[in-house]
């Protein structure tokens, strides 16, 4: 049995919450708050090892594996924010299909902030390993045209893959939706479930913490290579600080209820 504590420990994971249009780093809506449109945007995918519709582990002895599309937000290039999960267990087309989806779904307009305005994301791509059991779907994500982006786990283990997330959550610049939060849907519960239990053991599942995993590597790599600032140590502010992320070129639209703009450059696409 797995008795051992966690890799990932609750307290090293701040939250966040939404504002209008805003993106808070504190979980009252009140604090250093950056305009979703100035964010930048993934996705990171780790498809099922599963036998489906049985829900067993393609690999004896493991528990079930599941599909998961996790969206992630970047503000100010520093600060890794855990926008949406999707979790589901589904064969190879449709599991490709969902991917496609979840995208459309940002790059329409499915979001709304608290003010009921549609916020239009496009995600700058998506990560998908291109080798072993997903290859198949890699290939076929993109051959539909999306911007899927090559995962290589490097012959390394889950456990050695999320050493970099355990760093940046211990060092405070990881961030979860608060739990009032309108980004904070049944998945999270499952979320932390997972990344809270695990302990690296082969026989877990881990396929919400691989995508974390895969996100942190991301964002060493190739979005910020400085260490995270806390915003504890920037100078206290009455009510709510309005900064924009260091993104020069804002990916995301905000649409009125009546269709009309009200932030950003960019509209939704036709993938």
């Amino acid at each position: 049995s797995i008795t051992q504590e966690g890799r990932f420990k609750p307290a090293w994971f701040r939250r966040y919450s939404t504002n209008g249009p805003y993106i808070v780093l504190a979980p009252d809506g009140k604090g250093k708050a950056s305009l979703i449109h100035t964010c930048r945007f993934f996705i990171t995918v780790d498809p099922a090892t599963t036998d489906v519709p049985t829900g067993e582990s393609l690999y004896k002895n493991r528990e079930p594996s599941w599909s998961v599309i996790s969206t992630w937000c970047v503000v100010n290039d520093r600060y890794l924010i855990l926008w949406h999960v999707e979790r589901f267990q589904q064969e190879i087309p449709e599991v490709c299909k969902r991917i496609r989806d979840r995208y459309r779904f940002w790059t329409k307009g499915g979001y709304q902030d608290t003010n009921g305005n549609n916020i239009y994301i496009r995600p700058e791509f998506i990560g998908i390993e291109n080798n072993g059991t997903n290859i198949g779907v890699f290939q076929i994500c993109n051959s539909m045209n999306l911007p899927i982006k090559p995962l290589s786990p490097s012959g390394s283990s889950k456990l050695v893959r999320s050493t970099d997330a355990a760093c940046r959550a211990e060092a405070g610049s990881i961030y979860l939706p608060a739990t009032n939060c309108i980004n904070a849907g049944d998945w999270l519960g499952s979320f932390e479930d997972e990344i809270f239990r695990w302990v690296g053991h082969e026989h877990q599942t881990a396929d919400q913490v691989d995508t974390l995993s895969y996100a942190a590597i991301i964002m060493s790599t190739e979005i910020s290579s400085t260490s995270p600032i806390d915003p504890e140590d920037t100078e206290p502010a009455q009510g709510m600080v309005m900064e924009q992320s260091g993104f020069l070129n804002p990916s995301t639209r905000i649409v009125g209820p009546y269709g009309r703009d009200t932030h950003g450059s960019l509209g939704p696409t036709n993938y």
